[in-house]
């Protein structure tokens, strides 16, 4: 419908890239299948992805920054068990022949199953308590040293500053968004996209909508 009443502007360069906008929207039935075919495997890799991070217990949603947390013995037993299980579902999947998905995923699992074979011991552990000058203390694990990491430890050292102490907690959980930001500006390529450059950056705030900034006064409000 669209095409047809816009006959009158079939010339213009913007008629060509509309209709060529809206073809994609109906692909030929052979591209059609070809992008069904890569939805089911894109699907299947969410699935697996899902049972991961439920087997290893990682949260899908907002994790909180708070170093003290330590698992019951229950706990630890259970993600044992959840790992258990999950390797079963793997050594299942694999053995199903080439009839059953694709043979780089099961590659890849393969692979997840040997890590998460290797690294048992150091996946759920226990806390250790240990007696340093008197006085009984729980042993943490050492940290990982990701890029997350790296951008929370960078926000603790500016709470840091700010305060004077190292009770640093509750500032990070509240303003963590806010210390983000900040951290991107250091980002050259960051600061380019959104706002153009270090000078503009008054300008485009002032661009912003009130409605969209009672929204991310919400936000750092948590």
């Amino acid at each position: 419908m669209i095409l047809n009443r816009a006959k009158d502007n079939s010339c213009s360069p913007c008629f060509s890239r509309l209709r060529d906008a809206l073809a994609l929207l109906r692909p030929p039935p052979a591209v059609n299948g070809r992008i069904h075919t890569e939805y089911l495997k894109i699907m299947e890799r969410w699935k697996w992805f899902e049972r991961v991070r439920c087997a290893l217990r990682y949260r899908n949603g907002p994790i909180p920054l708070d170093t003290k947390g330590c698992l019951s013995d229950k706990g630890l037993e259970n993600g044992r068990r959840m790992i258990d299980i999950f390797q079963k579902s793997i050594t299942l999947f694999v053995a199903q022949g080439n009839a059953s998905g694709d043979r780089s995923l099961k590659q890849v699992l393969k692979g997840i199953s040997k890590l998460l074979a290797e690294r048992r011991e150091k996946l759920f552990v226990p806390n250790v308590i240990v007696e340093i000058k008197g006085r009984q203390q729980v042993r943490r694990l050492p940290r990982t040293n990701n890029i997350l990491e790296q951008d929370f430890r960078k926000m603790r050292r500016h709470a840091r500053r700010i305060r004077g102490d190292g009770n640093v907690e509750r500032m990070v959980q509240k303003d963590g968004v806010g210390y983000a930001i900040v951290a991107n500006l250091e980002i050259n390529e960051y600061v380019r996209c959104v706002y153009g450059g270090l000078d503009q950056i008054v300008g485009r705030f002032a661009e912003v909508a009130t409605g969209s900034l009672e929204k991310a006064k919400a936000l750092f409000r948590g």
